[in-house]
């Protein structure tokens, strides 16, 4: 039976305001995510001790970077609170406090411990230290982490024959576990060849550092042209492979000098991207979008 005229012309407007509200429930569901411009929420990062009221806080964010040594009861809290756990491993380093720290031997090492951090350099291309990383990987997983955040891909730059290893190491991470979403720290050096395996980047170090011993610092004029440039590319790297982009700024609490000056700059160039502001030893909870306000 044919509707009446009337009746039709409703149903087709009907249908095509569900259509443009299905588009627009998909734009804004990506934008939400916190791709390019998108202003979601930043990525937490902590290293500290987990008590009550740090508890609290992490359970404000969407997305946190933690150590690996989490106890269940913390990770049952978060996921309960709908926070999305990314677990610390670093592809070229060893700080000795590692679950799997006891598994690595001298064979494995470029550098024993020492610098500012006081970590041994890690040899990505043995084959003992893959298998130690094949482990790790595992390790996280029965825990309930749902991700891994790999630490130290900047290390290429000082050694140069790491490049393919730590390329072919952030891949095979990927294949153990093809459920395991993965965010890498920097290695802009190695990402156009691992980006199309890459759920996320954290860009460190944006606008200012953090060193052990010699404090806080604001990157010269000539290194935030560099910084604006490597971003650009990274964005360009994200949209086409839709990896997400989040930054990473050092401050003091209270230092309102500085953290202005990290505003102003990311208002000029820091795409509207997630911010986090945190004290430079990340054991202390820090700042989500600080500039926002």
């Amino acid at each position: 039976m044919t509707p009446p005229a009337g009746e039709g012309l409703v149903r087709r407007a009907f249908f095509l305001l569900m259509l443009l509200l299905a588009a627009l429930a998909v734009l804004l569901g990506f934008w939400g995510q916190g791709g390019p411009g998108s202003g979601g929420n930043c990525l937490c990062v902590y290293y500290g001790p987990v008590d009550d009221s740090v508890l609290h806080w992490l359970s404000t964010c969407r997305t946190a970077v933690l150590a690996p040594t989490l106890p269940h009861h913390v990770l049952r809290v978060l996921h309960g609170a709908g926070v999305e756990v990314y677990g610390y491993v670093s592809l070229t380093t060893l700080g000795g406090w590692e679950p799997w720290a006891r598994m690595v031997n001298d064979s494995m090492l470029v550098e024993p411990a020492g610098g500012p951090w006081g970590e041994a350099v890690v040899n990505p291309c043995s084959r003992g230290w893959r298998s130690v990383l094949h482990w790790a990987i595992e390790y996280l997983q029965q825990r309930g982490y749902d991700g891994v955040f790999l630490d130290n891909l900047d290390m290429v730059d000082h050694y140069l024959w790491m490049r393919g290893c730590v390329e072919e190491l952030v891949r095979q991470v990927k294949a153990w576990s093809p459920g395991l979403r993965v965010v890498v720290n920097r290695g802009f050096t190695v990402l156009p060849h691992i980006a199309d395996v890459i759920d996320g980047l954290l860009f460190e170090d944006f606008v200012t550092y953090y060193s052990p011993g010699k404090g806080y610092g604001v990157f010269s004029a000539s290194e935030l042209m560099w910084e604006k440039k490597v971003l650009n590319q990274t964005l360009e790297l994200s949209e086409r492979w839709g990896f997400q982009v989040f930054l990473l700024a050092y401050a003091p609490p209270g230092d309102t000098e500085l953290l202005d000056r990290i505003c102003r700059e990311w208002r000029s160039w820091g795409h509207g991207l997630p911010l986090y502001v945190a004290p430079g030893t990340l054991q202390e909870p820090g700042v989500c979008n600080p500039c926002r306000s």
